[in-house]
């Protein structure tokens, strides 16, 4: 073997300074690291990249998964006016020297003498109306006759100089005052028309500014205003001219929460009634430039317009009582025609104000109270089960704005369509047959008023029979089910018969039962099989038998039929029993929003 050959001396000098160049290395590292100039201290930032861990690496890669909200079709509510709409109900209280006069328009004559209601109690007045839903009041300040129901500055026709409270009350402070303590909202009425005023006979200049002075005292003296309702009624003898954007502007400045209600708006418009009745195509969406204080189009308030261009939805406004003021001879309006109006008013997506007047003591007569309580009790009973709480819901939907969105009460949450998409069908399964007779729709207005014609339906896939009633059902090839539809209790059959008809009517088979007579029958089955009947019942072994008739196609009945939707869309129908319900949108502006549906079984009394 050979000896080991020396190493080339570039090799020999390269190994021994090997160590030397390590060392070398690991120097200039540090140096790097903490340069001379600074102190050694760890840096400020890390020397190394920490890499996140996978989830939240992809995270950080992906987009977000929620797909933002559709666009809002325009026009849309703004922010004031979507807080009067939900509030859905107001009560208007009207009185003044008329309340003892027995007349309804007063001359401007009246001596401020006649108003003394000697036990007027506001918080009376409030108080009814909150528990009964209320959830604002609106005070006549001045009517058409001029009397003023604060003491103005501006006139002396006001309760300054009459004899109630020796003349130092003030109606609208004591309204404001319990409406602040109960927690609802407090609104004006402030005439246009005085048939009093001497500035009204000068001419428009002079009375706008007097006008407009009244405005300042009742905006600044009594805390926050929900609603300025401005009448749109005007004495046919007087040239005069409003001076309505510089009042709106006015409001706008002083209480810019406030709704401004009148035949033009621009907050709320008159439904061209004063029945409470909107109509039964109802849009928010109006011409703002084509309302007008006088030459009312009542057709056009009363309607809306698809293709209007402002947001000026209405408020439907009637009286508990044939007359606005205290009459004595006249009596409320009956329950049930009251609850037609709130059907015909929020239930088409308006504002219901209901006039209820005090008597000539300053109280709410005991007629009305009564009557209100009434009428807030059938309101509640309207939505008392709500039988599809818990359904399942099938249909399309655009992300996670799917249909199980609409079961949620709220514009937070809301169904959507595909974009593009102008109609749709949403199926709801209860679970088991419910009975129900009132519908609940509605839209996110927020992004528009969009729903042109819907229907709500139900399948009819069996039917209760009661006693002596005869059904019949879709053709069937080979088999048919019956049985009991009881979900609580057993049944009780006296006699039952089946008969099966050729389609040219000729009889080809019966089968019916006997000698049951009262007796109760837990459960009961009949099938027919080419066609040949054979019947079972199992007393012991009632679980045996399904409670529920047999699937046999089934068809799906209309129960409401209607055009806009809107904020609120309430129906109320005969009572029907199904199982699977559907919301059939035939026709939109866009695609359709949904944000609510339910059914309901009311405890109105209505017929089960």
């Amino acid at each position: 073997m050979d000896p080991p050959q020396p190493l080339h001396p570039r090799f020999r000098l390269s190994r021994a300074l090997s160590p030397l160049m390590s060392l070398f290395i690991v120097l200039l590292l540090f140096l790097f690291a903490y340069p001379p100039s600074l102190p050694l201290t760890p840096p400020r930032f890390p020397r190394r990249l920490s890499l996140p861990p996978l989830a939240s690496l992809s995270s950080l890669l992906s987009f977000p998964s929620r797909l933002p909200p559709p666009p809002p079709l325009l026009p849309i509510p703004t922010a004031r006016q979507l807080t009067r709409q939900r509030a859905e109900l107001a009560a208007f209280f009207h009185v003044g020297v008329n309340t003892f006069t027995d007349r309804e328009w007063g001359t401007g004559g009246e001596s401020p003498s006649l108003f003394n209601p000697a036990a007027l109690n506001a918080t009376q007045w409030v108080a009814t109306v909150k528990d009964a839903g209320f959830k604002l009041v609106v005070l006549t300040a001045k009517h058409h006759d001029g009397f003023c129901l604060w003491p103005s500055a501006l006139t002396s026709h006001s309760v300054r100089s009459a004899p109630w409270k020796a003349g130092r009350g003030d109606v609208v402070a004591d309204v404001a005052a319990a409406a602040r303590a109960a927690g609802v909202g407090m609104g004006l009425y402030l005439s246009p028309w005085d048939r009093h005023e001497a500035a009204y006979e000068a001419g428009t200049e002079a009375y706008n500014a007097f006008y407009e002075g009244q405005l300042r005292e009742l905006l600044t003296r009594y805390g926050p205003i929900a609603e300025v309702w401005l009448d749109g009624a005007k004495g046919d003898d007087r040239p005069m001219a409003y001076h309505t954007a510089t009042w709106q502007a006015l409001i706008r400045q002083l209480q810019p929460g406030a709704a401004v209600f009148s035949a033009q708006g621009p907050d709320l418009r008159w439904t061209g009634n004063e029945r409470g009745e909107a109509g039964s195509t109802c849009w928010g969406t109006v011409n703002g430039s084509e309302l007008t204080l006088e030459g009312w189009d009542t057709d056009y308030l009363n309607h809306g317009d698809v293709a209007g261009v402002d947001w000026i939805p209405p408020e439907c406004d009637v009286s508990i009582r044939p007359g606005w003021f205290w009459h004595p001879l006249e009596r409320p309006k009956p329950l049930a025609h009251l609850l037609d109006l709130y059907l015909a008013s929020v239930g088409r997506g308006c504002c219901l104000l209901l006039n209820i007047p005090p008597n000539t003591t300053g109280l709410l007569h005991a007629e009305d109270v009564q009557r209100v309580g009434e009428f807030g009790r059938a309101v509640r009973g309207l939505f008392q089960e709500e039988v599809s709480a818990g359904a399942r819901v099938g249909g399309g939907g655009r992300g996670e704005y799917g249909p199980e969105n609409v079961l949620r009460a709220g514009d937070g949450d809301f169904w959507a369509a595909e974009d593009g998409v102008l109609s749709a069908v949403l199926e709801f399964d209860l679970g088991q047959v419910k009975s129900f007779h009132v519908a609940r729709l509605e839209e996110p207005v927020a992004y528009g008023q969009r729903i042109k014609a819907f229907s709500v339906e139900f399948l009819d896939d069996g039917t209760d029979v009661d006693a002596d009633a005869a059904v019949s059902v879709p053709a069937f090839e080979s088999q048919l089910s019956i049985g009991s539809s009881s979900a609580a209790t057993a049944s009780t059959v006296r006699h039952m018969a089946l008969h099966v008809v050729q389609l040219v009517g000729r009889p080809v088979g019966q089968w019916w039962g006997q000698g049951w007579g009262q007796r109760w029958v837990p459960d009961f089955m009949l099938r027919l099989t080419n066609q040949r009947a054979e019947a079972s019942h199992n007393p012991r072994a009632p679980e045996s038998v399904r409670r529920t008739m047999q699937d046999v196609g089934g068809v799906w009945r209309v129960v409401v039929n209607g055009t806009t939707v809107g904020r609120k869309r309430l129906a109320r129908f005969e009572a029907v029993r199904a199982r699977r319900v559907r919301v059939v949108i035939h026709d939109a502006r866009a695609a359709p929003l949904l944000s609510f549906f339910a059914i309901y079984r009311s405890g109105d009394g209505s017929p089960e």
